[in-house]
């Protein structure tokens, strides 16, 4: 049903703290760990698509948020429908880096494009115009200013790691990447290294960046 939008290959540059990408996400891990763990999922994706797939599935709680708040607000009362949005922003903030599917990423990469949020907030909000439903057209947009300028996920930061910190004690986007793999090497019917390992390795990498700083 979905097609990934082609865009350009993801860049990075590999640090002793870890791997950064063009997208501004930290990896605690670098390209002789990934393949140790998997060397064959690293050959069938490719690292650049692996990061890249990996960057995408952690802005889903976003993603997600934006695409709803628009639906919420038309369908129920502007309280409710702030109230639910902050509930499937905080639900899939803490639940996403624990549960990755792997056949989804290329639906997640369709509805983070920007010009696709941007066209569907253009007719719903149009809409609210011509309804003359002025309040939700202003929620609508106060919405999509918040959660695009991240301005939720910090108020929100210190409920959402308290509520994830039972389910992993890696950082979300190398517990994505993990978990990533995992999938991926399913899906191939790739071996797998110990995740323990792999684990382990990470928080070193981690531990070690934060001593440089």
């Amino acid at each position: 049903m979905f097609e990934a939008i082609k865009r350009l290959p993801l860049s990075f540059v590999e640090l002793p703290e870890g791997i950064f990408t063009s997208d501004g996400f930290w990896f605690h891990t670098s390209t002789s760990d990934l393949e140790q763990f998997s060397p064959e999922t690293l050959q069938k994706v490719g690292l650049s698509d692996l990061l890249q797939k990996a960057g995408d599935w952690s802005k889903l709680p976003i993603t997600l948020s934006l695409w709803v708040l628009p639906l919420f607000l038309a369908s129920f009362e502007l309280w409710q429908a702030i109230t639910l949005t902050l509930f499937v922003y905080v639900s899939m903030a803490v639940m996403t880096p624990s549960v990755v599917i792997y056949g989804a990423t290329r639906a997640v990469n369709w509805l983070n494009n920007p010009i696709v949020q941007g066209l569907f907030y253009v007719t719903i909000l149009s809409y609210f115009a011509q309804t003359e439903a002025k309040y939700l057209l202003l929620a609508g947009l106060i919405g999509f200013v918040l959660f695009r300028w991240h301005i939720i996920t910090k108020l929100s930061q210190p409920l959402v790691d308290v509520l994830r910190k039972p389910l992993s004690s890696l950082p979300v986007h190398d517990q994505i990447l993990r978990n990533l793999i995992v999938r991926a090497a399913q899906k191939f019917g790739a071996p797998l290294a110990e995740l323990d390992r792999m684990e382990k390795r990470v928080l070193e990498i981690m531990h070690y960046r934060r001593k440089k700083k």
